[in-house]
C-alpha cells in the first residue's frame, strides 16, 4: 500500500498504483518428514486467502482493524480476492492451515514465494503471476540444494544464556541467576540456557553446570539439540 497522504506520493521511490505484490505457498514439510524422506516437499493448496482493503481493514485505526485477521483468516476459507478493476490499495493474506497438530518436537517448515513488479503496459497482474510461477519452480529444482534441517535460536555448545555470542561465562551464570530467582525476565535463547541439555526449562542444574564447566571439572559444555 502507499504511504498515507498528503506525502505519501513524495515519498515514493515509484508510485504504488503502478506496482503489484503477491506472494504464493510455494510447499511445507515437517523436519520429521524431510528426515524420513529427503525428497518430500507438499505442494497442495494453502487453507485460505484473501485481499482486502487498506481503506476498510488499515487505515481506519492506523494498524490492522481489532479481529480483522482473525475474522477474515478463520471464516474465509478458499482463495477470495478484489475485482482487478478495483486500483486501490488493498493488502493479502495467506492462511497455510487451520487446526494443525504438530509434534512438540517437531518443525513445520514452510517455504513461500514473495514478488512485485511494475505494472508495465498494464500487463502488471499477468507480470506477477509469471514472477510468482518462476519462484515456485526455482524452488521445487533446487528444494534438494538448500537448507533441509532447521535448528533452534541455539549454535555450537549450550551455555550463552544472556546470548553475547562469546564463550560461556560468570555472566551467564549471573543470567541464569537472575532469570530463575530475581526478575524473572525471559531468557533470549532458552536453549542455549539449558546447558546440560536436559530438555525442560532452565534450572538449578543447568547453573551447576556452568560451574562445573567454569571453575571445576572444566568439562565441555554439549553441543546444542
Amino acid at each position: 500500500g502507499e504511504w498515507d497522504e498528503p506525502l505519501g506520493d513524495s515519498l515514493e521511490c515509484q508510485d504504488n498504483d503502478e506496482r503489484f505484490g503477491g506472494a504464493v505457498r510455494a510447499g511445507y514439510y515437517t523436519q520429521a518428514e524431510r528426515n524420513a524422506d529427503g525428497a518430500v516437499f507438499h505442494t497442495d493448496p494453502v487453507w485460505g486467502g484473501y485481499a482486502g482493503i487498506n481503506e476498510d481493514d488499515v487505515y481506519p485505526t492506523g494498524g490492522f482493524v481489532p479481529l480483522e485477521l482473525y475474522r477474515h483468516m478463520l471464516h474465509n476459507p478458499g482463495l477470495n480476492s478484489q475485482p482487478a478493476s478495483l486500483m486501490i490499495d488493498q493488502h493479502i493474506v495467506l492462511t497455510y492451515f487451520v487446526n494443525y497438530g504438530l509434534d512438540a518436537s517437531d518443525t513445520l517448515i514452510i517455504w513461500t514465494v514473495i514478488g512485485a513488479v511494475q505494472n508495465a503496459g498494464g500487463t502488471g497482474v499477468n507480470t506477477l503471476k509469471s514472477v510468482l510461477n518462476e519462484g515456485k519452480s526455482w524452488l521445487s529444482n533446487n528444494i534438494m540444494s538448500l537448507k533441509t534441517t532447521f535448528t533452534g535460536c541455539c549454535e555450537g555448545v549450550t551455555g550463552d544464556a544472556n546470548c553475547s555470542g562469546g564463550d560461556p561465562d560468570i555472566a551467564d551464570i549471573t543470567r541464569l541467576i537472575d532469570f530463575l530467582y530475581l526478575s524473572r525476565n525471559p531468557l533470549c535463547c532458552p536453549e542455549e540456557a539449558d546447558a546440560n541439555v536436559s530438555g525442560g526449562e532452565p534450572d538449578i542444574s543447568d547453573i551447576t553446570k556452568l560451574i562445573d564447566h567454569l571453575y571445576v571439572s572444566r568439562a565441555p559444555l554439549p553441543s546444542c539439540p
